[in-house]
């Protein structure tokens, strides 16, 4: 029973993004006999005509037959944060060019010296959108078509938090973390040697060192016949504040939330073609893609790809991972919807 309610406000949060920023519309979420491939991996006939829940998420991927590889097709990965897109780019020879360290460039490009190894994926890819970081910064202009990655909304929150988390601070495993640089700009506001920074990290952590404190948080003032103080008042507002973007952008990827990408991409050019990589079936559908922009289906799938190596931040090794409760999980889901 559990689970069943769990799916059914992951469905309802999905749908509710989908409609708010009309992705419906936008991602070609359509199923008709002309569909070649689906992301679910099921043909076509198999799947539900509307209302589908989940299924709209499957994007339909039909494109005009021709020989050889679909080479008119120039993909933007847009990677929105804590979807999986890290090992999508691992995954692209156009991220080379985007590491800082020479070292690390040159040792991305001899992984992708020779052209069987590279994916279609990879050659189709010219450009990435992360955060506010696009890459050509013409490369949207040029695209025809946006992959993006996305994830279930209450799952990508928790991940958020745990990321940004200081209690996630391994400085001996990873000193530039992005919960050690919460830590160290915490550390700095309150020896008040960070006057110019953000204080959301201090304020935030303050409030809600465990995601339980930040999902209890998102309730209406008064909604529940309580009397809050003061300060509960407050720790409520910055939760509030926090989970619809409008937070400092220190706050990182619940600032650059679904709506921002929207506003970067399919508001601005509106006829672009829209793929999506769901982050629960990330494998799956990235080999979907792959076989799509190949001419024959039986072509044999990169190595790179059929290998499936998972790229994280260090998720594995977080020492807070607290769940969030039943109530919680139900506060998150309406602040989403809100």
């Amino acid at each position: 029973m559990m689970q069943t309610r769990w799916l059914l406000a992951t469905v309802a949060v999905v749908a509710s993004i989908l409609v708010a920023f009309n992705l419906r519309g936008a991602l070609n979420l359509r199923l008709s006999s002309d569909d070649h491939v689906a992301l679910s991996g099921q043909p076509p006939s198999t799947l539900p005509r509307g209302g589908g829940g989940a299924n709209r998420l499957v994007s339909s991927m039909s494109s005009p037959g021709q020989q050889g590889e679909r080479k008119q097709r120039s993909i933007v990965l847009i990677h929105v944060g804590k979807t999986g897109g890290e090992t999508v780019r691992h995954t692209l020879k156009i991220t080379c060019d985007m590491r800082k360290n020479p070292v690390q460039q040159k040792l991305c490009k001899d992984s992708f010296a020779n052209n069987k190894t590279e994916s279609a994926l990879s050659r189709h890819t010219i450009g990435t959108l992360h955060c506010d970081l696009l890459l050509p910064i013409d490369s949207l202009e040029r695209a025809t078509t946006l992959l993006w990655t996305l994830r279930n909304p209450l799952d990508r929150v928790v991940s958020w938090f745990h990321y940004m988390n200081p209690a996630n601070c391994r400085p001996h495993v990873d000193y530039h973390s992005t919960a050690c640089n919460t830590n160290r700009s915490i550390v700095a506001s309150l020896q008040k040697k960070n006057k110019k920074g953000s204080k959301w990290p201090v304020k935030f952590f303050g409030c809600f060192p465990t995601m339980n404190h930040f999902g209890d948080a998102l309730v209406v003032p008064g909604s529940d016949g309580s009397t809050s103080t003061n300060n509960n008042n407050n720790c409520s507002q910055i939760a509030w504040r926090t989970i619809a973007g409008e937070a400092s952008a220190s706050s990182g990827h619940v600032y650059f939330n679904y709506k921002h990408y929207w506003r970067e991409t399919m508001e601005k050019y509106k006829n672009k073609e829209v793929w999506v990589l769901r982050t629960e079936h990330l494998w799956e559908d990235m080999i979907h893609v792959e076989r799509l922009l190949l001419s024959n289906s039986n072509r044999t799938v990169s190595h790179q790809l059929s290998q499936k190596h998972n790229v994280t931040h260090g998720s594995e090794g977080h020492v807070q991972r607290d769940q969030l409760s039943t109530g919680g999980l139900r506060r998150l889901c309406c602040a989403l919807r809100d």
